[in-house]
């Protein structure tokens, strides 16, 4: 499932030349574009649901059967987008538009590790230390744990019934996604102090502790899976953010296979 509802900042909309952020111009092509030819060309991928209002869809030339119109909020989108997919699929890979540099082996190493788990919710995380060379000092929301400083990266791979029949716990957690505060305070004080302390002091809480307070959040079993490299982890946000995938980008897609 291809998220692309979300709309621009003003500085990003100047810099991507369109307020509607799936659409932002990376050498020629919409940022939404990247991603949508990963997905086609991911072997664990069997079939794609682009998430969109209709200019996204004519942008990319998307059939009427890979697309799914904005319904509301996020999580809406999300569990509309889920509904869109054929009867037969048990779980749903969840990616944004604004991911480019994600490639179909990040996909297909993600799909595999979160099915071998055989959990109902495999998020993904970028750890800091993978942010090497080029990709050495990007900006993220960071959060440090016992095994190192970690950032959401991007990718969910979520079990298909879990999704639709517990909207309200999905949209609970969703709308904490971006306060890492707000989050820890939601799953215990204990767990929100140790957040809070640790910027400060050697005090950690593990992975495995927040696993298990996101599953008592959720009601469905969790895991964090540590991302191999950085590509998935890194999203366009800013004027700043569009520059620096269009500095990694080949002008054209390698190996583009069209709409």
């Amino acid at each position: 499932m291809l998220l692309a509802g979300g709309r621009a900042s003003a500085g990003l909309a100047a810099a991507g030349g369109s307020e509607n952020k799936a659409l932002a111009d990376i050498h020629g092509w919409p940022m939404v574009r990247y991603v949508w030819e990963a997905l086609a060309r991911a072997e664990t991928v069997a079939h794609r649901v682009l998430v969109s209002d209709e200019r996204v869809r004519q942008a990319l030339g998307v059939r009427e059967g890979e697309w799914c119109p904005c319904s509301g909020g996020p999580v809406d989108n999300i569990v509309s987008g889920a509904e869109a997919l054929p009867d037969t699929v048990t779980h749903v890979l969840i990616v944004s538009c604004d991911t480019p540099l994600v490639r179909p082996a990040d996909l297909d190493g993600f799909v595999g590790a979160s099915l071998d788990l055989g959990v109902s919710l495999c998020y993904s995380v970028l750890d800091q230390r993978t942010c090497t060379g080029a990709f050495a000092g990007v900006r993220k929301t960071w959060v440090r744990v016992r095994e190192g400083t970690l950032a959401g990266g991007n990718l969910a791979l979520v079990s298909r019934p879990f999704l639709v029949d517990h909207q309200d716990r999905v949209r609970q957690a969703f709308e904490l996604r971006k306060s890492p505060f707000a989050l820890a305070m939601r799953l215990g004080i204990t767990f929100a102090l140790s957040v809070v302390l640790g910027r400060f002091l050697p005090i950690r809480v593990g992975i495995a502790v927040v696993e298990q307070r996101a599953q008592r959040l959720l009601g469905c079993d969790v895991k964090a899976l540590v991302l191999p490299s950085p590509e998935p982890g890194i999203d366009v946000d800013k004027p700043e953010d569009l520059e620096f995938v269009r500095g990694l980008l080949e002008p054209r897609p390698p190996g583009a296979t069209g709409a």
